[in-house]
């Protein structure tokens, strides 16, 4: 059994105990994977974390050989998971959280669950997601019937913005895989060739190169591709078309990257062959917002100063900018702390994990946008996807 992550246990158990809560659990695999290290296949598995220091999992006994990387105190197993030869596998969950709620003394507990999880990250399955839904919360409610429940969001939310060393670890994993993606990008997005193909090669490279890569198991990539004009509307995630890439156009991948749960957000854009003086002008000025923001990120920045230093850089683009300067990413593609818009409070702390993102779009002509990620350091910003080259030219 690998070692236990003390330090993001630490900031766990922390908070179960300042909200008052006798036990956290949890089913959605990004917080399965936030509680225990282990990070789902099917996405029916769970994580329960107790006042008293300890961590449970309960899994489908065929994910032994991801379970068991995980660093829980105990595995409860089920059987049923789409087999008909065992008993549904509702009624082996309800037996194992039975069992649990006995040998820990939940019965008449505080227990912090998911209440308001909207946006979700996939399981290793990424097909289909498994979502704590009313039928999951009824049968909790079952299992714990003198149990008080608490919407514990904010809990895990802040739990997931501190990275620990071993969550910056398997982020630079997840930058190294993004690398591969813009190489294999370049060598696609040649004159003739549609966004399409460009955004398919760069999601292969994820899979063929990411897979086995210092021991990774699940790489996928999520890619969009635009060039020419339509990366001056490119704004909210526009998918790869037929259009075919041309000498001269400005292409934009925007690149959702998930490795073993752990996901980085990148965007690149350059211009294929030479780049006339207004695609340089907006290029370089993208570049300096962007050095501008990761110079001001720094513990105790508040989220609305950060995004302000950004635009103020942008000058006279400032208003093609339609989005945040940033977010937090971690185990999902989008984390809600830290924010870096207008109207955030947020104060950044070391271990805080963003995904900075200035960005110029022109309506009917071209768009600029080049993204990093940053863990967030005594120091400042330490930028995790330096790796992946920026360039505004490829030949």
């Amino acid at each position: 059994m690998p070692v236990r992550d003390e330090e993001k246990t630490a900031r766990l158990f922390q908070e179960i105990r300042e909200a008052g809560l006798d036990a956290l659990v949890c089913r959605l695999s990004e917080n399965v994977l936030t509680l225990s290290g282990y990070f789902p296949n099917i996405g029916q598995s769970f994580a329960v974390a107790t006042k008293s220091r300890e961590i449970s999992v309960i899994a489908p006994e065929q994910e032994a050989p991801w379970f068991q990387e995980g660093y829980q105190d105990e595995t409860r197993t089920f059987r049923g998971i789409w087999q008909v030869q065992h008993p549904p596998a509702e009624e082996g969950i309800a037996e194992a959280f039975r069992d649990l709620a006995r040998d820990k003394k939940l019965n008449r507990a505080r227990i912090g669950y998911e209440g308001s999880f909207e946006f979700v990250a996939p399981q290793m399955l990424a097909a289909e997601c498994n979502v704590p839904g009313e039928p999951f919360r009824r049968m909790l409610r079952g299992v714990f019937p003198d149990a008080e429940f608490i919407d514990a969001t904010l809990v895990l939310d802040r739990v997931r913005a501190r990275k620990s060393a071993r969550d910056v670890n398997r982020l630079r994993l997840a930058c190294e895989v993004a690398a591969f993606c813009y190489e294999a990008l370049v060598d696609a997005a040649s004159a003739g060739k549609t966004d399409a193909e460009a955004a398919a090669a760069a999601e292969q490279a994820a899979y063929a190169r990411g897979v086995g890569h210092k021991g990774i198991k699940v790489a996928r990539a999520y890619a969009q591709v635009a060039s020419g004009s339509l990366t001056g509307g490119w704004n909210m995630y526009l998918p790869s078309t037929q259009k075919r890439i041309e000498p001269g156009d400005m292409v934009l991948m925007e690149l959702g990257l998930m490795v073993d749960g752990y996901w980085t957000d990148l965007t690149r854009s350059f211009v294929i062959g030479r780049a006339n003086a207004e695609q340089a002008e907006v290029w370089e000025t993208q570049q300096a917002a962007l050095r501008a923001v990761l110079e001001a990120i720094r513990p105790g920045a508040v989220g609305a100063e950060v995004d302000r230093v950004g635009r103020t850089r942008l000058g006279k683009y400032a208003p093609y900018l339609h989005h945040h300067i940033g977010h937090g990413l971690g185990v999902k593609y989008h984390e809600p702390i830290p924010a870096l818009n207008p109207r955030s409070t947020h104060v950044l702390e070391a271990g805080h994990y963003v995904a900075v993102e200035p960005g110029i779009f022109l309506p009917g002509r071209f768009g600029v946008r080049n993204e990093e990620n940053a863990v967030v350091t005594d120091r400042g910003a330490e930028v995790l996807t330096s790796l992946v080259p920026t360039v505004l030219e490829v030949q």
